[in-house]
């Protein structure tokens, strides 16, 4: 092997950075659902920002992990034999890393996070946006990339993930019109989701998003979806659409009365008039958190042929328990 070959750097495959990354995932979800044994409470208190502290922790581990603080190696990127490293192999600094990680990880943040419950529609479409356009721009690159095998993380940090032991300067090479390409499939994406917003708007969604809104200011719970379902069943006279309802909400307190909410929950979608006739209703109620690395859930579930007969289920295990009461 000559001196020259011996100063090439070999970047790290993407078969390897894959399971790197599952390994560092496994390790951060593993200390987060041990620290839950003591602090899940807290965790559940925080409702939709569960997922933003998620992302704070995924990107102080791999922020400092990445850098030369730890030569540039995760506890993932120690066991396959690689490292973070800028075009002339050397470790990156600790801003750098977490600059780098930022561009990684916003897009957890993101995915549903508390400020997601807005009555601004404007709002929900530029958080979906960013979200979808760095998750696709994440995927693009890592696949046009193939000198380089550098993402939209790696690409905006000026970094490359390398064998451990490469040494030299990595030739770099800037694919300008892979670039140029994906800003106009990022318009794509943008005039994409703004025709699906507004129709959205038009057919439905502002008064089921003014609904939930209800819910969530009235009620001790995060989150709440409620969704209208179509299913096709075959029957012997010919196929049938099934229509259903489904309300789903996080519970700020795992030891509120769900059936006490339930019969709110209930009285507030009948009184808007958003289930349609004939609509089964489905209703589900989830216990836990969510830190988008790693979560806990359980779950309680109800079920009624319509929305007035959830309604009236309620109501009459509430007699019930009022009952119970005072015969205790």
């Amino acid at each position: 092997m000559t001196e020259n070959e011996d100063k090439t750097p070999k970047l790290a495959t993407r078969r390897n950075r894959f399971f790197a990354f599952a390994i560092d995932l496994l390790i951060i979800s593993f200390v987060i659902r041990m620290s839950a044994l003591a602090l899940g409470d807290f965790y559940a208190r925080l409702g939709g920002w569960g997922r933003v502290l998620g992302t704070l922790i995924a990107l102080f581990y791999f922020g400092l992990g990445d850098s030369a603080l730890f030569g540039g190696q995760t506890l993932g990127k120690l066991a396959m034999g690689m490292r973070v490293a800028d075009k002339h192999c050397k470790s990156i600094s600790v801003q750098k890393s977490f600059f780098r990680s930022f561009w990684l990880f916003l897009r957890f943040a993101l995915d549903d996070p508390s400020f997601s419950s807005t009555k601004y529609i404007l709002i929900l479409f530029l958080e979906g946006l960013v979200f979808y356009s760095i998750s696709f721009l994440e995927f693009y690159f890592f696949i046009v990339n193939r000198d380089t095998r550098q993402s939209l993380h790696d690409l905006i940090a000026g970094t490359f993930v390398v064998e451990a032991e490469s040494k030299g300067e990595i030739a770099f090479v800037n694919k300008k019109n892979a670039i140029r390409f994906s800003f106009v499939l990022v318009g794509f994406v943008f005039f994409g989701a703004l025709c699906i917003t507004l129709a959205a708007q038009k057919f439905g969604f502002g008064q089921s998003h003014k609904v939930q809104m209800q819910i969530q200011e009235a009620l001790p719970v995060y989150n709440t979806s409620i969704r209208h379902r179509k299913t096709k069943q075959k029957g012997s006279d010919g196929t049938e659409v099934f229509k259903k309802i489904v309300i789903r909400t996080r519970l700020k307190d795992s030891e509120s009365d769900t059936k006490a909410i339930g019969l709110e929950i209930a009285k507030i979608i009948s009184e808007a008039g958003l289930a349609e006739e004939g609509e089964a209703c489905s209703l589900m109620f989830y216990k836990g958190y969510d830190l988008g690395i790693a979560e806990s859930y359980d779950t309680e579930s109800y079920y009624a042929g319509n929305i007035e007969q959830l309604e009236a289920m309620f109501s009459i295990q509430a007699l019930l328990g009022e009952d119970e009461e005072k015969s205790e």
